[in-house]
């Protein structure tokens, strides 16, 4: 990320090692100027959900497939915000050093069904497939799978959703950590970015991909988003 003064936001990551060991350390959020003579670290994110491996080759550390991850972003005013996917809520880093931890917001757990484990196998080919499917997989999917920079400093968070869901919900989160909106989207489509009175969702046909926009309800409003 980057903010108005032109200064850097970079997540930088340990070492994993050989055995991924090293993946069981925090990453860091930090601050660069904009000639990169000088950095400071500006928060932690939580380490992946890894299990132990032990195979012939001898043990290592594996991410847990279909678990979450921290998401962040930057405002452009040098406001840091962290998506905590173990705490479920958002969490606010001000320039001067303030933070403010939000409030757990609602979430359904969904447990990772067999369906969806080989929806996510089957991404894979074909050859790799055998040795995708010895990797440890999480319980339950994370409370939300991704984060984006709403209008005027929002967040919105896009929630896990079970196989078959028609609708995609997003909860769109203050500067406060407060839960102010939900938004359902209906389709399969997933909203890429948010302006002020609208969204990017991507839509795969026979021979490529089209962007549609959105127009976004008013905040209290129970009609989903439709198309421009």
């Amino acid at each position: 990320g980057r903010d108005a003064a032109g200064q850097w936001y970079l997540e930088l990551t340990p070492p994993s090692r050989p055995d991924g060991s090293g993946n069981r350390d925090s990453a860091a959020i930090v601050r660069t100027n904009p000639d990169f003579s000088k950095a400071a670290t500006v928060a932690q994110l939580a380490p992946p959900d890894l299990a132990e491996v032990n195979e012939d080759a001898g043990r290592r550390f594996e991410r847990r497939l279909l678990s979450g991850i921290d998401h962040w972003g930057v405002l452009p005013d040098g406001s840091v915000w962290i998506a905590r996917v173990n705490q479920n809520r958002v969490d606010w880093f001000a320039r001067d050093g303030k933070v403010i931890h939000g409030e757990p917001l609602p979430d359904r757990v969904l447990p990772v069904t067999e369906s969806d484990r080989q929806i996510f196998l089957h991404r894979f080919p074909q050859e790799l497939r055998a040795s995708a499917e010895q990797l440890p997989f999480a319980a339950v999917k994370p409370p939300f799978e991704d984060a984006v920079n709403g209008p005027d400093g929002k967040v919105w968070l896009e929630k896990s959703r079970s196989v078959g869901d028609s609708v995609r919900i997003y909860q769109v989160v203050d500067r406060l950590g407060a839960l102010i909106q939900e938004i359902h989207f209906p389709g399969f489509g997933r909203i890429l970015s948010v302006s002020a009175g609208g969204g990017l969702v991507p839509a795969p046909f026979a021979t490529g991909t089209r962007l549609l926009r959105f127009r976004m309800p008013a905040p209290g409003s129970p009609a989903p988003p439709r198309p421009w």
